[in-house]
């Protein structure tokens, strides 16, 4: 009998199935056959895939704690190029689904154009990174980018092996100087009320009075009075006349969740102008459910079937 590389545990599975193999016969042998190998071919591709998928979920536990590599400097560098590279590619915009994949073959070509010299400066920028901490400017886009994913990790981490909650206050100064602070609180996601809305006047409370006393402390000393602006404050503001005001941004470059949050924001204060109710909210299911109810149908008011839905669940196209 030749040698085989299965195990103990494998050859007896297989020789459990073996009688029924043998017994096989007739015009549909092969399927039936098929019936009972198939499993076990299925089995192999299900334990690399198991172990696959561990190892992969391992190594995404340190994901945001990763050395900086050159390539990751080369990102950083050129991120501009790299979108100009992929717009050639697709006209797919940033952000939305199936950019990613031509982001990535405009990175690659790019890459194959680095010279020696240039791989070099990356390779010393990336030590130096490492070593003395990354600029101010590469510290904002990766705020942007990893800030949210990371801290919504941490908590789930810490509470699935010690069953510890958070909630997370945390504050920077930006590249123009200006405190930003916020605070994230997941615990509604991990079957809990979250703490910032069974406490909903917590900012005003001791602990975000003195959160942002000591930001201002450390980023611009004990006796400095500098205002600490809030993820949270408006970006759409009220004129003395009373009319909604729109944020002096680039709205070109704009991310899409700053557009549709501008656009809520926007709608959400004529809203309040018409009812004359700074608490009123718009009703936006109840719009998206029954237009009619809210716009005279038989006005010229808006386009022919046009959809009116919360700015939150709107995309790229949507809000450009």
């Amino acid at each position: 009998m030749p040698g085989t590389k299965f195990t103990n545990a494998q050859l007896a599975i297989l020789e459990k199935a073996l009688p029924e193999y043998r017994e096989i016969s007739g015009k549909n042998k092969k399927s039936q056959k098929d019936t009972i190998a198939t499993p076990m071919a299925k089995l192999t591709v299900s334990v690399k895939n198991w172990l696959a998928n561990r190892a992969r979920a391992h190594k995404t536990e340190d994901a945001f704690f990763k050395k900086i590599s050159w390539y990751s400097v080369f990102l950083s560098m050129k991120s501009e190029d790299i979108k100009k590279e992929a717009a050639k590619l697709t006209s797919i915009a940033p952000g939305m689904p199936g950019y990613v994949s031509f982001h990535r073959k405009a990175a690659s070509t790019l890459t194959s154009q680095v010279t020696a010299e240039e791989m070099e400066e990356y390779q010393s920028l990336a030590e130096e990174w490492n070593t003395k901490g990354v600029p101010k400017d590469v510290q904002m886009k990766e705020i942007q980018r990893h800030l949210a994913p990371f801290l919504w990790q941490l908590t789930e981490s810490m509470f699935g092996r010690f069953g510890i909650r958070m909630i997370m206050l945390w504050g920077y100064e930006n590249d123009q100087g200006v405190i930003v602070q916020g605070h994230h609180d997941h615990n509604d996601r991990l079957d809990g009320p979250a703490f910032t809305k069974t406490h909903k006047d917590w900012l005003d409370e001791p602990i975000g009075a003195n959160w942002q006393g000591y930001l201002v402390n450390v980023f611009k000393g004990a006796s400095a009075d500098a205002p600490v602006h809030s993820t949270k404050d408006p970006l759409v503001t009220i004129s003395p006349e009373g009319m909604p005001m729109l944020p002096e941004i680039d709205y070109s470059s704009a991310k899409l969740e700053t557009l549709k949050r501008i656009l809520r924001e926007f709608l959400n204060a004529c809203y309040q102008r018409v009812l004359g109710s700074v608490k009123a909210k718009v009703p936006w299911k109840q719009i998206h459910g029954d237009l009619s109810q809210f716009v005279d149908p038989d006005g010229d008011f808006l386009p022919n079937d046009v959809v009116i839905q919360d700015p939150s669940h709107m995309l790229q196209d949507h809000v450009t």
